[in-house]
């Protein structure tokens, strides 16, 4: 599987809501979302829209230890929260997604 850090922002202050570690079953891909992932412009929902998939939910919930995490070269907070999940075509998993969200400013944007 390919490892690839996507990050979401707010468009208009690009303030990170959330951080994604994705690992991707690469081989299992045709030529044209590999390209489309590669150039990494487009979020993984909204090229995937229009196929036949299913998410699978592994985990979420609140980070209780940073040190969970550092393997991933990713900065987190006890506090944020993560969600863990598969994205699944047929019976296959393309993708194993680690969205972390950025809770202060996600709170601080609810408060604008």
């Amino acid at each position: 599987m390919k490892k690839q850090n996507h990050i979401n922002m707010k468009p208009a202050d690009k303030v990170d809501m959330s951080r994604n570690i994705v690992f991707i079953n690469w081989d299992m891909l045709d030529c044209a979302l590999k390209d489309q992932l590669t150039a990494g412009d487009v979020p993984i929902g909204k090229l995937i829209m229009d196929m036949d998939y299913r998410r699978k939910i592994i985990h979420k919930g609140k980070i209780c230890s940073a040190d969970e995490f550092r393997m991933f070269d990713i900065s987190v907070q006890v506090g944020d929260y993560v969600k863990a999940y598969e994205i699944f075509k047929s019976d296959i998993c393309l993708f194993f997604i680690l969205e972390f969200f950025n809770m202060n400013h996600i709170l601080e944007n609810i408060m604008e």
